[in-house]
């Protein structure tokens, strides 16, 4: 016994890394010779698979404001006081330099 888990729920990694190669070979002439065409990709399917958090990808967005600024110009002549300067607000951790 323990916590529910649903029946499509596989444990694997959150990246999936897919290459793909295709390749058409053609006879040239009544010889050996021989001409390939080939197109490849790699990572053709690329998306995120978000994930929670302790695992290697992990796509939640901290929105705090690091950095507050006053006299912003608010388009019509004045000022607004106490704004979010994103800009300045990004730090990075130990985790993400990793």
């Amino acid at each position: 016994s323990g916590p529910f888990t649903s029946p499509q729920y596989i444990r694997m990694p959150n990246r999936s890394n897919w290459d793909l190669t295709l390749f058409k070979n053609f006879k040239l002439g009544e010889g050996n010779r021989k001409i390939q065409f080939r197109f490849g990709a790699f990572n053709i399917f690329n998306q995120a698979v978000p994930g929670t958090g302790g695992q290697d990808i992990d796509l939640r967005l901290d929105t705090r404001c690091n950095v507050r600024v006053n006299g912003v110009p608010n388009g019509i002549g004045g000022t607004v006081d106490n704004i979010c300067d994103p800009t300045k607000g990004f730090s990075f951790t130990s985790q993400t330099l990793e």
